[in-house]
């Protein structure tokens, strides 16, 4: 995919997700916020999400370094590659009239190129974009694909990138439960877990043997969909590794929730 408008997407197929340029600044500190998920929001088209978003990023805590959207997928019609050109520059015009260094994952969509249905999520940064192509196939994929003539297709990535002087780890959903992160043996320094009804961490696929572990389920609801957990200490166990670890106190202002983390 080549640069357009404003916003460049650094991935360019489903076997690299690739790193950010021009990060100037490593932190310390990094303060987490997350939409809130209602069953209101299950209802939503792309456009209502991007009204959505820009209203929460006027709301949004000036000082936060990472926003996590609704993670959810628009089941009946999945975006080309046109359509999702436009998304992004949308929600990164919004992210520059607020704060451009914020780093923002919008949720995931499916997506539509050469005959395939590919489930990602974006990760924007700067004018930029990497995307994280889902690398399970799973039955709402297989439908939808299966209505549109289209073969569900999954993503073979390291789903690692740097930020910040942070090396972040990203799954979504039945990734995590198969432990894909896991497979490359790095650890991580925040470990992020983006869910549509999992049920909870598989700490066995955990990638962070000192660091910080969010869960993020958007068929939860309120506060119960976000689990923010910093890990100590891990004593190694092919089959049951044992954490020690500790909840990180989520601060809730109207329908985002904050945490802050640091090394």
């Amino acid at each position: 995919m080549k640069a357009v408008k404003n916003l460049e997407i650094i991935t360019k197929n489903e076997s690299e997700l690739g790193q950010f340029k021009n990060q100037d600044k490593t932190k310390n500190s990094i303060k987490l916020a997350f939409l809130l998920p209602t069953k209101e929001y299950q209802n939503y088209d792309y456009s209502d999400f991007c009204q959505l978003f820009q209203s929460i990023m006027k709301e949004l805590d000036k000082d936060t370094d990472i926003f996590i959207f609704y993670s959810d997928y628009w089941k009946e019609s999945p975006m080309s590659k046109k359509e999702l050109e436009d998304y992004l520059n949308k929600l990164n015009e919004y992210i520059r009239k607020t704060n451009k260094e914020l780093l923002v994952i919008p949720g995931s969509i499916f997506y539509e190129e050469k005959e395939c249905l590919f489930s990602l999520t974006p990760i924007i940064y700067r004018d930029q974009a990497l995307l994280y192509y889902m690398q399970t196939r799973w039955k709402d994929q297989f439908d939808l694909g299966e209505k549109l003539n289209l073969t569900a297709c999954n993503g073979n990535q390291k789903g690692i990138f740097i930020w910040k002087g942070w090396k972040i780890g990203i799954e979504k959903c039945r990734d995590h439960g198969m432990g894909k992160l896991k497979e490359h043996c790095e650890p991580v320094d925040l470990h992020l877990i983006l869910a549509s009804g999992l049920g909870g961490i598989y700490w066995r696929n955990v990638c962070v043997t000192q660091g910080y572990v969010v869960f993020y389920d958007n068929l939860k609801n309120g506060k119960n969909s976000i689990e923010v957990i910093k890990v100590s200490k891990v004593d190694p166990d092919i089959l049951n590794p044992k954490f020690t670890a500790k909840k990180v106190k989520l601060v809730i202002k109207d329908k985002v929730a904050y945490a802050t983390i640091k090394k």
